[in-house]
């Protein structure tokens, strides 16, 4: 390969050879606004991340400044721009770069800022040799460089206002920020200015001196109310700067601003109005309306009523958005007076400026007492409830306004405000057990055979784990029927498989404590009251044998695990030929299911026959069919 390509391995870090200015810039006089041209020649071809490219660092006699990447990524050139601005001057051989930095003017970690172009940009350009944060001299004789002289610039003036507020109504304790953009860098070297604006405050001077914008920060007050908020003209200088006798704004030069912000003479405007439309409204927050989405009880055995570990979500609007300061807001229920407990309390992650969110979960003891769930609102309470070190206030960048919290007045069907869906608390009691059947209700039973049983309780329950009902089926060891069905109404569902051994005239449970939780322990589980939190344990015990609602007060359903015997062979008396067919029924004691093909052996005279299986006409009885033969 030699012999035919010529391959230079070259892993030298880029250098930069030297900082010139531009030929056409060289032996040239420059003064506010033009532009000087630096380019950076290195020793490999560069590149830079043009979307954040390096600055280079210069000084103009004391004057720290920063020139801008222009061009020249990918190639062994870099070129970098400087704007001139009030205030520099310099002589041909007083113009002095620095270093490379990050637009942040971060200077010490230069790491990727420029590399070498290849096809993995791995190799870091040295931006060390040949740098130096004191500065070092651009032009080696005076026809290499530039003289810069702003002296003779015109005066600075006020170009535009603007605000990073966006445009909306705010209350008491707003801060806005209005910033004052001027044609050149200024200085503030007496008391600080202010800016008059339309509501007859004034917005103070907070930031930006040295550059050329300055910021002024204004904070709503109560006295504050305007449509559209903006600087006014102080009509004796046409100019919202207001500025003392000891107060100065001046530019890089030491000549005062020109701060007029309209051409009174001819009659125009030099500076436009804020664009933002922003409004103040002093107004104090007010409740608008409170409501839940909560509606009446799905739970209506017998009624229709919510009980301990309820939980209902409560939302209080305002009309004008609120910040909560501190951790203890309440709203007192009408269900009782557990103080502790009564009330809906606050909830910040699923609050909003706007509306704030409250839970109530029902407690031991609670009851609306037949009305539907609603705030107290009576003549010494009315109000959401606040705690030690808790306020309500508008919100703000600073919240200073109290928010009124009286509540509105209570609404005549309570939470739910519909009549016919009223939200009814009620936990005395528990639910209990009424009625014990069977599906289906009588009939005679095998071994393998599945029976249902329900078991109806007289409120909605939940079950969690594996709860059984323990029946008397005539051994030593009970029958279990499962749970299997019913969580969340008030009948929960057991299935009951026939043993082998088992027998009784009349399907019972074993006594009125046979429905247990679990095994021994084992997967032991709960039934309790349906609520979001189930608290309340159902009681377990049943009814008692041969009273109403029983299971065997409700169901006839016999068990008899006897092996079926044949009571009867039977064919139609007659006489028969050959090829006559001869049906052939043999009936069992009891149900008998059908296995494949069974046949039925037959002595005709001396002969041995065999009638084959022909079909089932009931559970009872089985039919063969027999061709009589010569």
């Amino acid at each position: 390969m030699s012999d035919t390509h010529i391959i230079v391995i070259d892993g030298e870090r880029p250098q930069m050879l030297d900082v010139h200015f531009s030929e056409s810039d060289e032996g040239g006089v420059f003064a506010r606004g033009d532009t000087l041209m630096i380019l950076v020649p290195f020793s490999a071809p560069v590149v830079v991340d043009e979307s954040s490219p390096p600055i280079l660092g210069l000084l103009l006699g004391a004057n720290e400044r920063w020139a801008s990447y222009s061009s020249g990524s990918g190639s062994s050139t870099l070129v970098f721009s400087y704007t001139i601005v009030v205030g520099d001057s310099s002589m041909p051989l007083e113009f002095h770069y620095r270093q490379f930095c990050h637009q942040t003017r971060d200077c010490i970690s230069t790491k990727g800022l420029v590399v070498r172009l290849s096809a993995t940009l791995e190799l870091d350009a040295d931006l060390i040799t040949g740098f130096s944060e004191q500065g070092i001299q651009i032009a080696t004789s005076p026809e290499t460089g530039v003289t810069i002289d702003t002296s003779m610039a015109p005066v600075t003036t006020v170009v535009s206002t603007t605000t990073p507020t966006p445009a909306g109504t705010y209350g008491v304790g707003e801060i806005i920020d209005i910033i004052l953009s001027f044609t050149d860098q200024v200085f503030l070297p007496g008391a600080m200015p202010t800016l008059l604006l339309n509501t007859g405050n004034f917005a103070s001077y907070y930031s930006g001196q040295d550059t050329d914008t300055l910021t002024f920060r204004f904070i709503s007050k109560e006295s504050d109310l305007t449509s559209k908020f903006d600087w006014a003209l102080d009509p004796a200088t046409s100019s919202a700067l207001v500025c003392s006798v000891t107060c100065s704004i001046e530019n890089a030069n030491g000549i005062g601003v020109d701060i007029r912000f309209r051409d009174s003479e001819n009659d125009s405007s030099l500076v436009e109005p804020l664009q933002n439309m922003i409004a103040f409204d002093p107004s104090t927050p007010q409740i608008l309306s409170i409501r839940t989405d909560k509606t009446k009880s799905p739970y209506c055995h017998p009624s229709c009523t919510y009980t301990v570990g309820e939980e209902i979500n409560i939302h209080v609007t305002f009309d004008r958005p609120v910040v909560v300061q501190g951790n203890a807001v309440s709203l007192v229920m009408n269900v009782g007076d557990d103080v502790e407990n009564n009330r809906a309390v606050h909830i910040p992650s699923m609050s909003t400026e706007y509306e704030l969110a409250f839970l109530y979960i029902v407690g031991h003891g609670h009851s609306s007492n037949g009305a539907s769930l609603q705030y107290i609102c009576s003549e010494t309470l009315c109000s959401l409830q606040l705690g030690e070190a808790t306020e309500i206030k508008g919100a703000a960048s600073i919240p200073t306004l109290d928010a009124d919290l009286a509540l509105p007045p209570n609404s005549e069907h309570g939470l739910s405000g519909d009549e016919f869906n009223p939200i009814l608390i009620v936990t005395s009691g528990q639910p209990s057990i009424f009625d014990v059947s069977s599906m289906p209700s009588d009939g005679d039973f095998s071994p393998g055979d599945t029976i249902e049983i329900s078991v109806q309780f007289s409120r909605t329950v939940v079950v969690s784990g594996e709860p059984f009902l323990a029946l008397d089926v005539g051994t030593s060891q009970s029958g279990i029927a499962s749970f299997k069905d019913g969580s969340g109404t008030p009948i929960l569902i057991f299935e009951y498989v026939v043993g082998l051994d088992h027998m009784t005239p009349g399907l019972q449970y074993v006594d009125a404590h046979s429905l247990y939780l679990g095994f021994d322990g084992v997967n032991s589980g709960s039934i309790k009251q349906a609520s979001t939190n189930p608290s309340i344990d159902a009681n377990l015990d049943l009814t008692f044998h041969g009273t109403v609602g029983a299971l065997g007060a409700n169901s006839e359903i016999v068990i008899d695990s006897r092996e079926p015997f044949i009571l009867l062979i039977s064919a139609m008396p007659g006489e028969y030929s050959t090829g006559n067919k001869v049906l052939i029924q043999v009936q069992f004691s009891r149900p008998v299911v059908i296995d494949g093909k069974p046949s039925l052996a037959l002595k005709a005279g001396l002969k041995d026959r065999i009638a084959e299986y022909d079909s089932q006409p009931n559970y009872h009885t089985i039919q063969f069919s027999y061709t009589v033969q010569l």
